[in-house]
């Protein structure tokens, strides 16, 4: 049986800021990892694990709906989906629901 993670915030950025900066390398390496290059079918990130050793991986990007859902897997032993949902609230406030599974 597959496991899921379900987190839900409350953001104040619009949901095209919060669609860029789940896409755009430049803004994910600002809040998820040290670096990341765009691939063809997703993205490849380059980060340190808690006890400092390197730790590299690909995502391939399954869906994205521009200001409303990215669906990313990684493509390593983990296999984990994450799915970003953006829901407007208000003009200045979104509600993301981060579900996580495969593990």
């Amino acid at each position: 049986m597959q496991s899921k993670i379900q987190h839900e915030v409350i953001l104040t950025h619009s949901p095209e800021v919060i669609y860029q900066l789940l896409t755009k390398p430049e803004l994910i390496s600002r809040w998820f990892c040290d670096a990341v290059q765009p691939t063809p079918d997703g993205f490849h990130f380059w980060q340190r694990k808690p006890n400092g050793e390197p730790d590299e991986f690909h995502a391939t990007l399954l869906e994205s709906v521009p200001n409303k859902k990215v669906v990313l897997e990684m493509d390593d032993e983990r296999m984990l989906q994450t799915r970003y949902q953006i829901q407007p609230e208000s003009d200045k406030k979104c509600r993301v629901k981060i579900i996580e599974s495969g593990f």
